[in-house]
């Protein structure tokens, strides 16, 4: 605790002990006064602080004896009625005379002219949120005397925690004029930085407060505010920094070790770290402020919403609410306590715990609600159907009743009852942005948490997902409209706790469903560095490398995934991934094996309502590659059973249309054409698979019937169907592979503005698409302008550069393909990062086959050991990269060795040639030209 004694006056140990009023740290008051009345015994304030902290910490019996003790003297006379008034009507059995007498006897002294007596009772009802009365007080002391001390800053502290935002604006010019009076008025300044943090930026207020701790150097408060500041404003690295040096100065410091916990939570994902401090944090309350019942339940509150419902952090927020309620039985704490039991899946206790909540309280429309919430949770959908028909009509359509929960429990119902999906989703998002929209302007703090609910928030984001499906849709298709919301709620929770795990995997998840494989990449990279060992998080990236095809990848996350949890080898998407890879290396007995073992495990060949059951989608598509696989073993009679089914299997569901496309496909095998075209005409326009079996038919119209004109009459339907960036490129790459790259540029034009107009996508790809169609219509000079156009307009993108430096080369004009590497390379001087070490290998590698084709054979040889040396310090930085990505560098810098021995051996300096031959063979042993 920071030291009183430290205090060079009596104003500044005074706003110490404000401090720790606001902060409601009741026992440090006491200790705090009492160290100090050892210097000073009979201070009438220190006595008057010392009996408000007990009456703070519930022992009203106690408090009243003291104040009673102190009344009469004129310093802390009215300061002293109004907390014995308080003391009385907070009693279990309240003294109405003893109430009536205290209230006469403040509005007698009321009457009194004494600067002292108000100054010290504006302070209280300060505290006690009675504003219009401090207000009163305040003024009644500046009428009085107006340069009484801290009269001005406590003034400006009435204004500013007023909640009127007009006041609150204008308490700067108080705080400002109290500081011109005396700048060492510590109240003054720390009213200044709250109000610059609560309208300013926040880094002028994490600036003023570097200022208070240097101009205050005893005042370790200051150094825990900056790192609260600091975390406001989501620098997480700063604010530990500043956290660490408070707990050096105290050890006991409990808003410090709050936030260290926080950090373990929301920025490292390391729930038992975050365990361990929490309970040294509980330990160190139960010594520090053992009567503090509000600060246990933030503790509580705050941990129980950010734990990612891990079961050992939530029973510890358990223990710590019980041991509030024993202190203090109110509907608030039981609420609270019931909703941790939630948290836990112990509906049955949440139930209980909410019932008695409201028994405290009827009008605790929250213990309502949940009640309800618990019922559903329970089954109970009727009579939680009937209470919240009789709530919602009470509350649903006024704007003061409306709320998240009311909204939250007709999504529910809608899910659980009526099992309306539609009605469902629109209230699921309809709950999500109304809980939003109430956050808009905040910044970070323990009250923002406990309101912000992040918990909550995942849970919708996680009933959302469940409409969404488990695969990605095919190429083509839109997404589920569910997705976008979804990843909405998932940046805004991210926002506030970027380590979390869980937020990480649901956000690479619901990217991964849009198609957004780079996005999703990024988000899992986040989630492994938190936690490899985490298996999902693996056999996700294995999911998105399929789709990649990158399937050595897929593998090698495949195997990842396994060496963390043996487990995964009984699930379907495992055999399922594995027996792709096989397909893919055309080992197909060994696909057949794991397929064969896959349609063995339970709820694959037959649905099963079981908690771990393989989704419809897993199943359908291991019975899809079975009779693939079965096909291209020569198993046409087993492949056709297989098909036949999973038609009788999954007919009428989504992955019927699957089923249909594989017929079709085993049909075209056959050479059956006609069949082929009959099955995949049969797919409706609604499935998810339509665009799929359109360019089935396209291909079957151009590769087997030889038919041009229906080729690309397929493409021009799917684009007035459902005029996308994907239909049209589509369409325009069809137009491409007919030899007519006028039409082809066109409809890239359009994609590329339709991408613009949405503000999705980077334009990049399209981008050099369009240059390479015009290169293909022989308009040289028109795909120069365009990419020269792009390159401007992007210029952070390399790729358009690289088009256009190639282009360059191609048409001979060498010293412009040179000044476009050499922009490039500027470009990147400015990063040393991995990413920005491969592109300026690229750029060097693009000058050498420029300086190559001009006949510049030694600036040749040059710019291949930049590139040497360059690929050296690629491969230094990859260590504890994936195997696969360093594999791709290694090949590439023995691409760089042999071309460089190859050209010392045309110069016939054949030592340097066998030294780089021997070079490339140490980068691949099987490099074939090095050999």
């Amino acid at each position: 605790m920071a030291s009183v004694l430290l205090a060079p006056d009596a104003l500044g140990a005074q706003s110490l002990l404000l401090y720790f009023a606001r902060k409601k740290m009741h026992r440090h008051i006491h200790v705090a006064c009492t160290q100090l009345l050892s210097k000073r015994s009979n201070d009438p304030t220190l006595l008057f602080w010392k009996a408000y902290a007990i009456m703070m910490e519930g022992r009203l019996t106690e408090a009243v004896t003291e104040f009673e003790a102190l009344r009469g003297n004129p310093a802390v006379q009215l300061a002293v009625l109004v907390c014995l008034k308080q003391a009385h009507e907070k009693s279990t059995f309240v003294d109405r005379e003893a109430v009536q007498s205290v209230t006469r006897a403040i509005f007698d002294e009321e009457k009194q002219n004494k600067d002292g007596s108000f100054f010290m009772a504006a302070l209280i009802t300060m505290l006690q949120k009675e504003f219009k009365k401090a207000r009163e007080y305040i003024s009644r002391v500046l009428e009085i005397q107006p340069s009484y001390p801290q009269a001005k800053s406590v003034q400006g502290w009435i204004e500013l925690l007023s909640g009127t935002e007009i006041k609150a604006k204008k308490s700067i010019d108080l705080f400002e004029q109290a500081i011109e009076a005396n700048s060492n008025d510590l109240e003054a300044v720390l009213g200044k930085a709250a109000h610059l943090e609560r309208f300013s930026t926040l880094s002028e207020a994490v600036k003023y407060m570097n200022q208070c701790m240097v101009k205050f150097s005893w005042f370790a408060p200051a150094v825990t505010e900056k790192a609260r500041l600091l975390i406001a404003g989501g620098d997480w690295d700063q604010a530990m920094e500043s956290v660490n040096r408070a707990l050096n100065l105290d050890g006991n410091n409990l808003e410090a070790l709050m936030m260290s916990a926080l950090h373990a939570l929301v920025k490292e994902s390391k729930f038992s770290v975050a365990s361990q401090r929490i309970g040294e944090l509980f330990e160190i309350i139960k010594e520090c402020e053992p009567y503090n019942p509000e600060i246990i339940c933030t503790c509580a509150s705050v941990f129980s919403r950010l734990c990612a419902r891990n079961a050992t952090i939530l029973n510890q927020c358990i223990q710590m609410m019980k041991m509030v309620i024993e202190m203090e039985r109110t509907t608030v704490y039981m609420a609270e306590l019931a909703y941790e039991y939630f948290l836990i899946s112990n509906y049955k206790e949440a139930l209980q715990r909410y019932q008695e909540a409201y028994n405290l309280d009827e009008l605790n429309m929250n213990a309502a609600y949940w009640k309800i919430i618990c019922q559903i949770f329970l089954g109970e959908l009727d009579e939680a159907a009937q209470q919240f028909e009789f709530l919602n009509a009470i509350h649903g359509d006024s704007a003061t009743g409306k709320s998240t929960e009311l909204c939250y429990i007709g999504a529910l119902l809608a899910m659980r009852l009526e099992k309306n999906a539609e009605s469902s989703i629109m209230k699921l998002e309809e709950t999500a942005t109304f809980h939003m929209d109430q956050f808009q302007k905040s910044s970070i703090s323990f009250d923002y948490i406990i309101r912000f609910n992040p918990d909550f928030l995942l849970q919708i984001a996680r009933d959302l997902l469940e409409y969404a499906g488990n695969e990605c849709p095919p190429e083509g298709e839109n997404s589920s409209p569910v997705l976008s919301k979804a990843i909405k709620i998932l940046n805004g929770v991210s926002k506030l706790a970027p380590g979390m795990l869980e937020v990480q995997l649901l956000l690479a998840r619901s990217r991964y469903l849009d198609r957004d494989f780079e996005g999703a990449q990024s988000a899992l990279t986040d989630a492994i560095q938190m936690d490899p060992t985490h298996y999902a998080s693996h056999v996700l990236m294995a999911q998105i490398y399929m789709e990649l095809g990158r399937f050595t990848d897929a593998n090698s996350s495949l195997e990842m995934a396994l060496s963390h949890n043996f487990e995964i080898r009984e699930s379907p998407i495992y055999f399922l991934l594995k027996s792709i890879i096989h397909e893919k290396s055309g080992e197909w007995n060994q696909a057949l094996k794991v397929l064969e073992s896959a349609m063995k495990l339970p709820g694959v060949k037959k649905a099963s309502t079981a908690r771990n059951a393989p989704s419809q989608d897993q199943r359908a598509s291991i019975f899809i590659h079975l009779a693939k696989v079965q096909n291209e073993l020569g198993q046409t009679h087993e492949a056709s059973k297989t098909v036949q089914d999973a038609k009788g299997e999954f007919h009428g569901t989504p992955s019927h249309a699957q089923i249909i496309l594989l017929d079709s496909e085993l049909a075209l095998k056959r050479g059956d054409i006609q069949s082929a075209l009959i099955l995949l005409k049969g797919i409706s326009s609604d499935s998810p698979y339509f665009v799929k079996a359109k360019i089935a038919v396209a291909n079957i119209h151009l590769n087997h019937r030889h038919n041009k004109k229906l080729y690309l009459r397929c493409y021009e339907e799917l684009v007035e169907r459902n005029e996308t960036v994907s239909t049209l490129c589509m369409l325009a790459d069809a137009y491409l592979r007919l030899q007519q790259p006028n039409m082809a540029v066109e409809k890239f034009k359009r994609a590329k503005e339709l991408e613009d107009t949405s503000g999705k996508g980077s334009g990049t790809n399209l981008a050099a698409k369009i240059g390479q169609a015009l290169v293909s219509s022989h308009d040289f000079d028109g795909a120069i302008q365009y990419l020269k156009s792009a390159s401007d307009q992007q210029p952070n993108v390399l790729s358009l550069r690289l088009s256009l430096a190639e282009l360059y080369m191609k048409l001979g004009k060498y010293d412009q393909a040179l000044d476009v590497c050499a922009q490039a390379k500027k470009f990147l001087q400015s990063s040393d990062n991995l990413e920005a070490l491969i592109s300026s290998t690229k750029i060097q590698l693009l000058e050498t086959k420029v300086h190559k084709l001009a006949g510049k054979f030694e600036l040749y040889k040059d710019s291949l050991m930049l590139a040497r040396e360059e690929q050296l310090k690629i491969l230094g930085r990859m260590r504890g990269e994936a195997s696969s990505l360093v594999r791709q560098q290694r090949t590439l810098a023995a691409n760089i060795c042999s071309e460089l021995a190859k050209h010392m051996e045309s110069t016939k300096n054949y030592t340097e040639s066998l030294r780089f031959y021997g070079e490339a063979l140490k980068h691949d042993e099987k490099h074939a030209d090095a050999m």
